[in-house]
């Protein structure tokens, strides 16, 4: 047992195609339909936000326009999130970049983040891809002595499973989830933390 009991898990597309796909792989878990952008009030608050590969493409938007994009997002969502929020971009340098991809060096995003929520923020590119996660906190991230667990961000289900199995006794209970764009096929859409 990992321990996914104690986890409320939510999913968040904008697609209500996206949503009924989600639902059909995971009927238990909890979804909303909404444009965060346009009708925030309709999300309710959660511990951690969690937005799998919406910032990866700007498609046929310039680099400024996804930047804004992304920025108003988060902002919208940053009531949302009474822990943290962790997000991933394409990464700036790379040895090649895909016409589409958006890639944001570290500099702009740790000065909007600076800016508009806090200090506290990790930035992990060490899992192989081409991308990199941010972890943003409200306040600092301090390890609970008795429990030696914090929440866990890993590159596939299997990573997370094994994780959690390793920390089982440590899970808090009554966690709090949600994920930006629940039907992506990204490892995550399963039962605890949310992804689309």
């Amino acid at each position: 047992s990992w321990g996914f009991d104690r986890i409320s898990y939510s999913g968040l597309d904008i697609s209500q195609r996206f949503v009924e796909t989600s639902k059909k792989k995971f009927p238990d878990n909890k979804y909303y339909c909404l444009d965060i952008l346009v009708d925030p009030l309709g999300l309710p608050k959660f511990d951690y936000v969690v937005l799998n590969g919406v910032f990866t493409q700007k498609r046929e938007l310039s680099f400024d326009e996804m930047f804004d994009f992304m920025k108003r997002v988060l902002l919208k969502l940053k009531s949302h999130a009474n822990k943290g929020i962790a997000f991933n971009v394409m990464a700036d340098p790379v040895d090649w970049k895909k016409d589409g991809s958006f890639h944001l060096p570290f500099h702009l995003l740790a000065e909007f983040l600076v800016s508009n929520f806090s200090r506290y923020f990790t930035f992990r590119q060490d899992y192989g891809l081409y991308e990199y996660t941010t972890y943003l906190y409200h306040a600092p991230v301090q390890q609970n002595q008795e429990t030696k667990w914090n929440v866990v961000w890993a590159t596939n289900f299997e990573d997370l499973a094994k994780t959690w199995e390793d920390h089982e006794s440590a899970i808090p209970f009554g966690l709090d989830a949600v994920t930006y764009g629940c039907a992506s096929g990204r490892p995550f859409g399963g039962r605890s933390v949310s992804s689309l």
